[in-house]
């Protein structure tokens, strides 16, 4: 797969003041780990919103004229306002395998779409394991074959270059039959069924 780029600028102070300063200057503050020591550094906002633009997972972080490939294992959002407000990067080792979440693209239209069934997702990433240089920018399904009623479960789907994490029993989508509504015309009351009970005999 391809490989993104970003740059990124070695970070000494730490905190939550120190983070709030570098996020008004325009920056995000993120660690990495893996394998060696962590390292603080900080990444242009504007940046990382190119970046996740694309579907690129395998990032080549470029910090003081070294890189390394790293992934992106975590994002903390704002609850509010939904910006980045910390990014943690994964240092990515040649020839390990990743344990990673990769989204799920569905391709075609379902026949039993067009005979009008409904079509629902359950699942819209699934994790993997998967070797750095196979890393899938996503996971296609082709749905086209799903009629009414027909379902894709995580055991029905196979891939050579990586490994399903997910239980084997877990719904990825399916095609439901279309809810049948019982129509009332104007001027009909809807007949309730006549309630029968025993009757007790007539005293004499």
């Amino acid at each position: 797969m391809s490989v993104a780029t970003l740059s990124a600028a070695l970070r000494v102070e730490t905190g939550k003041n120190s983070n709030r300063r570098t996020r008004r200057g325009g920056r995000i503050p993120g660690v990495i780990y893996g394998e060696k020591s962590p390292v603080n550094i900080t990444v242009d906002s504007h940046d990382y919103y190119l970046l996740t633009k694309s579907e690129h997972n395998l990032i080549s972080l470029n910090i003081e004229n070294k890189s390394e490939e790293v992934i992106i294992r975590e994002v903390q959002y704002h609850p509010v306002h939904g910006f980045p407000l910390h990014i943690d990067f994964m240092r990515v080792q040649k020839g390990h395998a990743l344990t990673m979440s990769v989204p799920v693209h569905f391709e075609g239209r379902a026949k039993g779409v067009i005979e009008g069934g409904l079509f629902s997702s359950h699942l819209d990433e699934l994790n993997i394991s998967v070797l750095p240089k196979d890393i899938p920018e996503h996971i296609a399904i082709d749905i086209a074959g799903l009629g009414i009623g027909d379902q894709i479960r995580v055991s029905d789907l196979k891939f050579e270059t990586f490994k399903i994490l997910n239980d084997s029993h877990e719904v990825v989508c399916q095609v439901q039959r279309p809810k049948v509504e019982t129509v009332v015309e104007p001027g009909e009351e809807r007949v309730e069924p006549e309630v029968i009970t025993e009757r007790k005999p007539k005293e004499e």
